[in-house]
């Protein structure tokens, strides 16, 4: 019988995927002979051949199982025809999750392959398998090494399944339990000792099971596996991220991290200069070793070098920005002495034309696998967390009359490595190809490396508290929630508290060898202070008009104006669900202020999950019409500007006015804040948030009620935030939903899960929040919770501002505000 034509496409990707691995290994070959060339290395490529029995896929076409490894172009021919042989092998797509001993865990979406196993020269007998494909069957060889088995009598003159079994090579396939029940025959030949593994007949031959004890070699010969299995398919994947979530505002640290954070402390020590000398923090305190890190990181420098030459601009940015970290004493060569534990770290180079100072930067891949598959960052523990929600950071930036910005210089490195473990960041470098390659070693913590984060963020706390007693307000400025990565974000509310906090903030970040620079703010005054060269010049204008903006985490802030803005541009992309993603990904909305637009496209997405289209498939037309008009109206967000202060008016007190609201579609929150003062009743957007509905439909109550604990973790979010800066004097939750009301007012006890468990964390977490009934017509999170197009809400100013009656008092606020008695009888349907 014929292939389908879908396995006939499936034939086709496999041909394309075992191109791109001949191509692969060509180039690998290439590379190696070009390091040999360039640098004197050796590359070592093994011959090796093995046969261990037969696999036939669906077609009935037979192949041998192999493993080789090539060390010419004569060899590179025959391993080329051999891998014709699998093109019909086809893969059922699959996402497996395989667990092994303690909490060791690995996922495979490379997907099941189905087929009969026959002993070799043999047509019978057929074993039905089906096997995960894996990159790597084993990280090592079996054995670990090679042993000697001429003194093993017992096995002489037999047919063993492998005759080299005794010699370390890779393996190409493991067969569970279920297959090995099949295979066992009668039979057993118990060795002459209890050092040597007894034979077993089975029927590939004779195979061994035993331990081995090896005078020879310190490696124990003892291997044993134990997987399990949980399989699945991107569909559910794809539910469970659209399914209920909670919003979690604690934070909890690992035994990984406490152990980071001691090994921190213990470690870390600072030199006469005043800089910081870190060490990188190990899993379980193991250095690891390294084997032929080398040859990828050359064959990638080589490749790097080739694009350099291409570009003659960029080749002398990037080499100017190589001959800085020289000069600045953070790059040095390596010496020469012989260390066999070594890694070697790829680099590039991103492009950044939003960056005021670094267009270019250097980014270095220590994630690169060794040849045991293997990276630096694999072996290295991450840290705590400390970088602060960025969300946070803005709330806190709206809080200032004179808003203040600034940017630690090359944060990462100013903060020293321990010498000891230079060998771990080496690199390929030369400024001409007519020069040798030569190996550098990187002396400072490092971008790409997974525990700079946290080293880097460490150190920064670790000098705030040492210098505490000199600099009282910059250290608490450094360690609260005014400082994301190397961006300083902060304010005050006189010209003469701003020159302070600046000299103070300056003077303890250049104790620890750090330099503060890009100075920006809304008055002209405090800028006046600071010297030229060290603010922000040549500022990028992202947007349309000519105003000077400035880019801060994500979200555009103009001093001139004191306002945030959004920078959007909508590519001229296929329909696809990869491409929506994306899409809505460019709008980084941390305080939600465009959450009534980026609501369509979670909408949209979840319509395309539903029907379960794969990333790359073109939906249906009505989704399409609905894409284009989203993206087409884009451009109008541009239009867009938030007054960054909140507090432009005097007051007497402040209250927050939070309004939730849900949907068949989905839910959300906003919250405002209303400042009161004898004459006038000010309200400005404060911070919002938006889910969509699980794909499982709820009922409309259960929905609002979801809206409620959203609102509800919102104003712990900001009370949290505000906790030592702000004291509100009330604060209102708002709903349309009379059936919610009589919910809170209930006790949790009296319904289902489902709502006794959201009644009670909304009634645990703030008892002291007003809930009131609202009408629809005035439920400012309306708009949030069913989506606008882009050019609908420029004109949404209530969307801004919240109802009319917030700008009233109290006693004029409608009467169907205040709460209703609560009904006994009603039920959590």
């Amino acid at each position: 019988m014929p292939p389908s034509s879908s396995e006939v496409d499936k034939l086709k990707k496999a041909k394309t995927l075992r191109n791109t691995e001949i191509n692969r290994i060509r180039d690998t070959w290439q590379i190696a002979s070009e390091a040999q060339k360039d640098t004197n290395i050796q590359p070592e490529f093994i011959q090796r051949y093995r046969t261990i029995d037969t696999i036939s896929d669906a077609f009935a076409k037979q192949h041998n199982i192999i493993c080789s490894l090539l060390e010419s172009d004569e060899e590179f021919a025959v391993e080329d025809e051999i891998r014709k042989e699998f093109e019909s092998l086809s893969v059922r797509p699959q996402i497996i999750d395989i667990f092994g001993l303690g909490t060791m865990k690995t996922r495979s979406d490379s997907g099941i392959v189905q087929g009969v196993i026959v002993p070799l020269n043999s047509e019978s007998p057929q074993l039905i398998i089906e096997a995960l494909v894996l990159d790597q069957v084993c990280t090592s060889n079996m054995p670990v090494c090679n042993f000697n088995i001429s003194d093993w009598e017992h096995i002489k003159n037999i047919n063993l399944a492998d005759h080299s079994f005794n010699i370390s090579q890779s393996v190409d396939m493991i067969l569970n339990a279920s297959v090995f029940n099949k295979i066992l025959l009668d039979g057993k030949i118990p060795a002459l000792n209890s050092n040597v593994p007894d034979a077993i007949n089975t029927l590939f031959g004779y195979i061994l099971m035993g331990d081995i004890s090896s005078r020879s070699s310190s490696y124990s010969l003892s291997n044993s596996f134990f997987t399990k299995f949980n399989c699945e398919n991107v569909e559910n994947v794809i539910s469970k991220f659209w399914a209920l979530e909670e919003i979690n505002n604690k934070q909890f640290y690992s035994d990984d991290d406490t152990y980071c954070e001691d090994y921190y402390t213990k470690t870390t020590f600072r030199l006469d200069s005043g800089r910081y000398v870190v060490s990188l923090p190990f899993k379980n305190n193991i250095e690891p070793f390294f084997e032929n890190s080398r040859l990828p990181a050359l064959r990638r420098f080589l490749s790097l070098e080739k694009k350099l030459k291409i570009n003659p601009e960029l080749k002398v940015q990037y080499s100017n920005i190589i001959q800085e970290y020289i000069d600045n004493g953070h790059l040095e060569l390596a010496d020469q002495t012989i260390d066999n534990n070594e890694y070697f770290i790829p680099h590039h180079c991103v492009f950044n034309p939003h960056s005021v100072t670094s267009p270019i930067r250097i980014v270095f891949d220590a994630s690169c696998k060794d040849s045991n598959h293997i990276s630096l960052n694999d072996c290295l523990l991450k840290g705590p967390k400390l970088q602060k929600d960025i969300s946070a950071i803005l709330l806190n930036f709206r809080l200032y009359a004179i808003a203040i910005t600034a940017d630690i210089k090359a944060m990462y490195r100013q903060i020293q490595l321990n010498p000891k473990f230079y060998k771990f960041q080496k690199i390929f470098w030369r400024f001409s190809s007519e020069e040798p390659v030569q190996e550098y070693v990187l002396k400072t913590v490092t971008f790409g490396v997974n525990s700079s984060p946290f080293l880097a963020l460490r150190t920064i706390n670790q000098l705030a508290n040492d210098e505490k007693e000199l600099f009282p307000h910059a250290s608490k400025i450094l360690l609260s929630d005014n400082i994301f990565v190397d961006d300083i974000c902060t304010g005050c509310n006189t010209v003469q508290e701003a020159t302070n906090l600046q000299y103070e903030l300056s003077n303890l970040l250049l104790k620890g060898g750090f330099e503060l620079r890009k100075w920006s703010s809304n008055n002209n005054d405090f800028l006046k202070t600071i010297p030229e060269h060290l603010l922000l010049k040549n500022c990028i204008n992202f947007d349309l008009d000519s105003a000077l903006t400035v880019k801060i985490l994500g979200l555009k802030w103009n001093p001139t104006e004191d306002s945030f803005s959004y920078s959007v541009t909508s590519f001229n992309v296929t329909c696809t669900k990869r491409n929506m993603l994306s899409e809505l990904a460019r709008i980084y909305d941390p305080l939600g202020f465009l959450t009534p637009v980026t609501l369509l496209s979670k909408l949209l997405i979840q319509n395309l999950w539903s029907l379960k289209l794969n990333w790359d498939d073109v939906p249906p037309p009505q989704i399409i019409k609905r894409w284009e008009l989203y993206k087409s109206q884009l451009p109008d967000l541009l239009k867009v500007r938030i007054p960054r202060y909140l507090f432009s008016n005097s007051f007497e007190f402040i209250e927050l006015c939070g309004f939730c609201d849900g949907s068949q579609d989905a839910y959300a929150a906003c919250i405002y804040v209303r400042l009161v003062s004898q004459f006038n009743i000010t309200t400005s957007l404060l911070c919002a948030k938006s889910k969509v509905a699980p794909l499982k439909r709820i009922s409309i109550p259960r929905v609002e009620l979801c809206a409620a604990l959203l609102l509800t973790r919102l104003f712990s979010f900001v009370l949290k935030t505000y906790s030592s800066k702000i004291i509100f004097k009330n604060i209102y939750g708002f709903t349309d939903s009379t059936i919610v009301l009589q919910w809170l007012q209930s006790s949790p006890h009296r319904f289902k899960p489902f709502v006794a468990n959201r009644i009670a964390v909304i009634q645990e977490e703030l008892p002291n929040v007003h809930w009131l009934h609202v009408s629809s017509s005035n439920n400012a999170a309306d708009p949030a919770s069913r989506g606008i197009f882009p050019s609908d809400f420029v004109q949404c100013s209530t969307w801004w501002t919240g109802p009319d009656f917030l700008k009233k008092p109290q006693s004029q606020w409608p009467l169907n505000l205040f709460p209703l008695t609560p009904d006994l009888n009603q039920n959590d349907e």
